[in-house]
């Protein structure tokens, strides 16, 4: 493949990372839902019992770099046929709360952001040296070498952030723990999970879903495609430069 081929397709990565990391920073990175039902049994004249199942309430907790937000439906306004209530709270805020918690969602946010910054940095470059004078400057200026192997920094940067961004984010389980004194189950005992608890004989069913959201599977994303950015910058053969004073056109 020619320079300008090798050169558009690490371009065309550090813009899919760029989107990725965007999404990323915009998304929920975790919830934690509850949601209670009950269950009706109607009279089958004789043919069965006929069940139906109704929601009782629920409780939902969308979690993100910023911070919180908590949407819940009371069994008061599900009867009322109300909408739900939406809450929403900035970490460091008077009412956040979640003081260990926090710590690992800004970590996997400060890291997101930084492998924003580094792919753009990288993208905008790529771009430039599409132009043979921009290119030639480049070269010219630092060597083919040693512009291969800050292209391949950046790229590696943009890789770690990503990995430190997702793997710091598991140590959120011993946040809540740690935040949450009563809590045994849930996110404070395993990473991500389900959990059903019945009452009144299988009247009322509770569930419990926790775990990771959108901004942590597209972190996975972004680290599959930083991977494939570093190969095709490690791949990235410059043309030798000319002297575009050089009549002659003969390489330096």
């Amino acid at each position: 493949m020619a320079f300008n081929g090798r050169n558009f397709l690490a371009f065309f990565l550090t813009q899919v990372i760029v989107g990725l990391m965007f999404a990323a920073v915009f998304s929920d990175w975790y919830a934690w839902t509850t949601n209670f039902t009950q269950k009706n049994s109607l009279d089958g004249s004789g043919i069965g019992s006929i069940s139906s199942t109704t929601q009782l309430n629920y409780s939902n907790i969308f979690y993100n770099g910023t911070g919180y937000r908590i949407v819940s439906r009371t069994s008061a306004q599900v009867a009322a046929k109300q909408e739900a209530t939406s809450l929403y709270y900035n970490w460091g805020g008077e009412n956040a709360g979640y003081a260990k918690v926090v710590q690992y969602f800004r970590l996997s946010f400060a890291f997101s952001i930084i492998a924003l910054i580094v792919a753009s940095v990288l993208g905008l470059n790529l771009l430039l040296i599409f132009f043979p004078v921009v290119r030639n400057y480049y070269i010219k200026s630092c060597g083919m070498s040693s512009l291969r192997l800050i292209f391949g920094a950046l790229a590696l940067g943009i890789l770690a952030s990503n990995i430190i961004a997702l793997l710091g984010f598991l140590g959120v389980t011993q946040g809540f723990k740690d935040d949450i004194i009563s809590c045994s189950d849930g996110p404070c005992r395993i990473f991500s999970g389900a959990a059903t608890a019945q009452f009144g004989e299988g009247a009322v069913t509770q569930y419990t879903n926790w775990g990771p959201e959108g901004g942590w599977y597209v972190t996975i994303a972004s680290i599959i495609v930083s991977v494939a950015l570093g190969i095709s910058i490690a791949t990235l053969r410059f043309p030798i430069p000319f002297d575009t004073d050089d009549s002659s056109g003969e390489a330096l």
